[in-house]
């Protein structure tokens, strides 16, 4: 996912890999940034500004790259999310998001938490990839899927969940989730951890430096006699002998 825009927060990128592995970068003005947050003006709406935002979902060989895009135009991640499910996939969709900075008792530090829930309404048939929670209520179906007031009432729901219930560390997802939904049946699956794993190394960026700079280019980049590449996602910095491509 990848957005582009004209805000304080002017790129995002965030990379999955199924079935764990994640990694993100975010681009902003610090100095703009501030005076946003001076003037009270934090959300993603205030900070992304106009731009555009795209989804490529790529499922290996033999198989063609997906992308949608979906307009940018003072809207939050919310908002986003469920606009591109509605015009890339067709299925309607409500997102909830939250992040804030929390004092844990005990602890001197802070620590920054977030949390969402993402709620479809998916078409007949499909119940059985609903990912981590499965809402069944056998006479909520029609032959077009759940009818108009079940996801309705679905919804209604997930409109009354506040941040503070996002970001409790002491309310697991499974009791919120319960909390949420118990009159109509709840179905935990096993969860999948995430890992914040960086995919650069020292030989792509080195097979980068081959092949897509000249000798004059790699020349201009020297420093201290050294070409230094610094990985925007992790901050990994490697180094590398302009004379090591001479053969190349």
């Amino acid at each position: 996912m990848q957005t582009q825009s004209d805000g304080v927060l002017n790129m995002l990128i965030v990379d999955f890999n199924a079935p764990d592995s994640l990694r993100a970068y975010a681009r902003f003005d610090e100095k703009a940034l501030l005076e946003k947050a001076e003037q009270g003006k934090i959300s993603t709406a205030d900070l992304l500004g106009k731009g555009h935002l795209a989804m490529t979902i790529d499922q290996g060989e033999n198989t063609e790259r997906y992308q949608g895009i979906v307009a940018l135009d003072n809207i939050g991640f919310e908002e986003i999310a469920e606009q591109y499910f509605m015009q890339s996939e067709q299925i309607p969709t409500m997102v909830r998001l939250a992040v804030g900075e929390l004092s844990i008792k005990g602890e001197k530090r802070a620590h920054w938490r977030a949390g969402g829930i993402l709620l479809q309404h998916l078409p007949k048939g499909e119940q059985a990839k609903a990912g981590d929670v499965d809402i069944d209520k056998e006479d909520g179906w029609q032959e077009n899927g759940w009818q108009e007031n079940s996801w309705n009432e679905a919804k209604a729901h997930l409109s009354t969940l506040g941040d503070e219930e996002l970001l409790d560390p002491q309310l697991s997802p499974e009791r919120l989730l319960f909390r949420l939904y118990h009159e109509s049946g709840v179905r935990i699956f096993n969860p999948t951890a995430l890992r914040d794993n960086c995919s650069c190394s020292a030989e792509r960026i080195e097979a980068m430096l081959a092949k897509s700079f000249s000798a004059k280019d790699r020349e201009n980049m020297l420093k201290n006699g050294e070409i230094e590449v610094a990985c925007e996602f992790c901050s990994s910095k490697y180094y590398f002998n302009p004379n090591q491509f001479e053969s190349k």
